[in-house]
């Protein structure tokens, strides 16, 4: 499979040898947004039993592998949203951060933009959003630095559609590119997330509630 590639330009992120990234490569990312708040039903019948963000990969599970990841970026916040097994899932992001990663729960799944709704008033900065469902090798310092470089409000991950699976795909320069689970946005991406009122009346009836353990990013 061809490594992926930032949208917009054609930035080819070459994998690295290593998943680990030098702390402190990266300065001035407010933040990182890992998603596990979806039902996993493609991981079904192995989702029926744990969140699909903890299903295990080698010695760690998919979630483990990625905050360490994320880690190197060296984000000043980190968070993550739940639904099932949220203390699971919190616990299992804090041991392989090494640091505080702050719990989003959502009683019912908001969806992306919802979640980007509900978070739109403490976002100032730029975040990195990832998926928990994939093993991933690329380059993201490399994509932070093409998204800071296009002065883009946001730019996807993308590359060569995978086989099999049956992914939707998004137009990249005339060509059909598949959508690899990380994006990076600007704090206007949250804010016009908020401003939909469709979006803002799904994430108030979803009511994600929280408290001392489920707190929103301050």
């Amino acid at each position: 499979m061809a490594p992926p590639e930032a949208q917009g330009q054609g930035l080819r992120l070459q994998p690295q040898r290593s998943l680990r990234i030098t702390a402190g490569a990266v300065s001035g990312l407010q933040g990182v947004l890992l998603l596990t708040a979806g039902f996993g039903r493609r991981a079904e019948p192995l989702s029926l039993f744990r969140p699909k963000a903890l299903l295990p990969f080698r010695e760690e599970t998919l979630l483990g592998l990625l905050v360490r990841d994320a880690s190197g970026l060296n984000p000043e916040f980190m968070a993550v949203n739940a639904s099932r097994c949220p203390g699971l899932v919190h616990r299992e992001a804090c041991e392989s951060a090494g640091r505080e990663v702050r719990l989003l729960f959502e009683e019912r799944p908001l969806g992306l933009a919802g979640t980007l709704a509900r978070l739109s008033g403490d976002i100032s900065g730029p975040w990195m959003v990832m998926n928990t469902d994939m093993v991933l090798r690329a380059d993201l310092c490399g994509l932070l630095e093409h998204h800071r470089n296009a002065g883009a409000l946001c730019t996807l991950l993308c590359g060569d559609p995978p086989d099999g699976g049956g992914y939707g795909t998004v137009e990249v320069d005339g060509r059909a590119r598949h959508y690899y689970g990380v994006c990076v946005i600007e704090p206007e991406v949250a804010r016009r997330c908020a401003g939909c009122q469709g979006f803002r009346r799904t994430a108030d009836r979803k009511s994600t509630r929280l408290n001392s353990s489920h707190q929103s990013v301050s």
